[in-house]
């Protein structure tokens, strides 16, 4: 199978964070779809937790020092983080199992009870996350751009996605939504 790969700005990560001491994987965290309000970017955190919860954070990109259209300040923006028992996650291998969810490649955990009876493996190639990596993915193909802010990866959100700058219809889509929540948020509260 060939996905459909129509903005080829938008890889999408899966972090695994081990216990350095131990090897025991502590957090599982997929870049995952949201609600429209976030321009359909979400993010599920598997890790020790009692039950599953879902809430809205609001974040701020770095600055371009660190994230390349960050401007001065970083840009504002929100996503839907979904924390899950990381019991909820089947594993396969020592691997967790994800599956692509949609047509955008974004991502979702498989669940232990869960059976793809046909599914297509991903068995992408891991690569360090160096200085010539974020080059590539920042600078050197402007219509292949990354567009997420990979610099707190340890810190919530986790993910943080802001549309890259010749992107004009997602950055006009993602700056009206985030204007249109910003405001229903000031009416309603």
């Amino acid at each position: 199978m060939e996905l459909n790969k129509d903005h080829d700005h938008d890889y999408e990560q899966i972090q695994i964070h081990l216990d350095m001491e131990t090897g025991k994987t502590e957090k599982v965290i997929v870049s995952s779809v949201g609600g429209p309000e976030h321009a359909g970017h979400g993010v599920e955190v598997y890790r020790e937790t009692a039950r599953a919860e879902c809430r809205d954070v609001l974040y701020t990109t770095a600055p371009r020092t660190s994230f390349p259209w960050g401007g001065d300040h970083g840009q504002n923006t929100s996503t839907e983080i979904r924390e899950i028992p990381i019991g909820d996650l089947r594993f396969e291998n020592g691997r967790p199992v994800v599956e692509v969810l949609n047509c955008y490649h974004a991502f979702v955990g498989l669940k232990p009870k869960r059976f793809l009876e046909k599914r297509n493996e991903l068995h992408p190639r891991l690569e360090r996350l160096d200085r010539e990596l974020l080059e590539i993915w920042y600078y050197r193909h402007a219509k292949n751009r990354f567009g997420h802010d990979i610099s707190k990866p340890f810190d919530e959100p986790h993910v943080m996605y802001y549309p890259p700058p010749e992107d004009l219809l997602s950055r006009l889509v993602y700056a009206f939504l985030w204007r249109w929540i910003s405001l229903k948020r000031y009416l309603f509260t």
